[in-house]
């Protein structure tokens, strides 16, 4: 079934800086794009979270298009937030932009920043914080606040060299035994923390622990890494150990606490997941798709609709849960009555593949007082059986009469749109039951005798006839129905002995 409802996303910052390498570097605030893409409505979700957690983690200052693009592309093991597979190649660019406009910026890894060893936020020095109006900050009990505010370390610290600690005097014997740290190697800088967490969101979940050796092997340093190691240690058995030809690791700083997941959030990671599972060959999707059906039982127990739904199409197609319909069935109406019309949608293509006529009828008048245009749009995935059970429930409900033919054309649409909004039924039709021609002819030749009739004597009850046996009627004074022929009709011609139209 082809729907409108997932639109890939055209615009977004991964499509600019591939569609446009010749553009100069440009600097986007992460907050920003998560406004932008909040308001966009549910087919941009993805965007929205991706952004709202960069955002979350470094703040609203602007960062290089190419290291947000690059996250964006490598959310996900086999493809971006676009849906598309990005090559090695391509991933390798967009990395490498982002380090040069990081580098360009005096923000590489090698430049030096409060808290990599080589700055440090220290306690203030003894002048007075100035405001930008040149007012002097002062307390709240009035005293004027001191020390400088430099490096983004906040009041009463600044960002300088550490201060030179006292070496211990040593002795004679001593001095032959110091260590030499003249091939000390250097402390290891501060990884950008944009292109940490785009690197760490896209491996997390993952599994895999080859993707998740590339992270601690790039971020030795990384905010997660510790996290990491430890998923690698239940994945491998043993610890993970950063590269050798990677700098020295530091202590790694302890990520911030993570809030539990939202039914959205844990949807979207199974789907992200899903399509991970559908990119491998199909004797592995079983055992593939247990930890996202997982993740959408999570969310469906919290109401989440189209989990709900996303969990019927497992059913229905018995992949990583045993094939059942019913069961199926199940999640695809709860699904719509929460309120996700693709449930019903769904429902309807079921209930018409094991012939359930009246579920069927049922659902898919609950969809058309919901969504007419969707419910419609339906009949064009059902059988034409399908549309000959909504027309014989029209017609039988007195709006539809029509032919019972599966065509749903303007005419079973109009009975419908009647139906459901309890507009005054039609006028019955009424039913003329098919002429006899032996009677038709019978009266044809008895009319032409009493001079009420000079056309064909055919047997076939036209308008001619019509008229003959209205005139009949009027000049004898007999009561017929000059409509359809009759043996009524025929006896009252029978019993006139003389011509008696225009007689006076």
């Amino acid at each position: 079934m082809t729907t409108g409802f997932h639109r890939i996303l055209a615009s977004s910052a991964l499509g600019l800086v591939l569609a446009s390498p010749g553009l100069a570097e440009e600097w986007i605030s992460p907050c920003d794009l998560a406004a932008k893409y909040d308001g966009m409505g549910a087919e941009y979700e993805n965007y929205a979270l991706y952004y709202d957690d960069i955002c979350a983690n470094v703040g609203p200052d602007p960062q290089p298009q190419s290291c947000l693009s690059w996250g964006e592309a490598f959310m996900g093991a086999t493809g971006g937030l676009d849906g598309r597979t990005y090559s090695d190649a391509e991933l390798q660019k967009l990395s490498d932009d982002c380090e040069a406009a990081l580098t360009e910026a005096g923000l590489a890894p090698d430049a030096h920043t409060c808290g990599d060893g080589m700055l440090e936020c220290l306690p203030p020095d003894d002048s007075l914080i100035v405001a930008d109006d040149d007012a002097v900050v002062l307390e709240d009990d009035g005293s004027p606040v001191m020390g400088v505010d430099t490096g983004g370390c906040g009041p009463n610290m600044e960002c300088k060299p550490p201060e030179d600690e006292p070496v211990p005097l040593a002795d004679d014997s001593s001095a032959d035994t110091a260590p030499d740290t003249s091939q000390a190697p250097a402390p290891a800088s501060a990884p950008d923390p944009a292109l940490d967490l785009a690197f760490w969101d896209a491996v997390r979940d993952s599994g895999n622990p080859v993707l998740l050796q590339a992270y601690v092997d790039k971020f030795p340093n990384g905010t997660f890494v510790i996290i990491a190691q430890e998923l690698l240690k239940g994945l491998n058995g043993q610890a993970a150990t950063p590269d050798p030809t990677s700098a020295p690791a530091q202590a790694p700083v302890a990520p911030a606490p993570q809030s539990a997941q939202t039914p959205t959030q844990l949807h979207n990671e199974a789907l992200k997941l899903l399509g991970e599972v559908f990119s491998q060959p199909v004797a592995t999707w079983n055992t593939s798709a247990e930890r996202p059906i997982a993740l959408l039982r999570q969310a469906a127990a919290q109401g989440y609709a189209p989990s709900k739904s996303t969990l019927g199409e497992m059913y229905e197609n018995g992949i990583g849960v045993p094939k059942d319909p019913d069961i199926a069935l199940s999640h695809y109406m709860d699904a719509g009555r929460g309120g996700y019309l693709e449930g019903y949608y769904r429902a309807l293509m079921l209930m018409d593949q094991f012939s359930n006529r009246s579920g069927y009828v049922d659902t898919f008048l609950t969809l058309y007082r919901a969504d007419p245009g969707m419910a419609v749009d339906s009949l064009n995935d059902v059988s034409r059986a399908a549309s000959q059970w909504l027309q014989m429930h029209l017609r039988d409900a007195g709006y539809y009469q029509g032919a019972i033919d599966g065509a749903f054309g303007s005419g079973s649409k109009a009975a419908l749109q009647d139906y459901v909004t309890g507009a005054v039924k039609p006028a019955p039709v009424p039913v003329v039951p098919k002429a006899d021609a032996s009677i038709a002819a019978a009266m044809q030749r008895e009319l032409a005798r009493v001079g009420c009739y000079d056309g064909a004597i055919d047997g076939k009850w036209g308008p001619g006839s019509t008229q003959a046996m209205r005139n009949f009627g009027h000049w004898s004074g007999e009561p017929v129905n000059p409509s359809i022929p009759s043996q009524h009709g025929l006896d009252a011609l029978k019993r006139t002995p003389a011509p008696v139209c225009g007689v006076d």
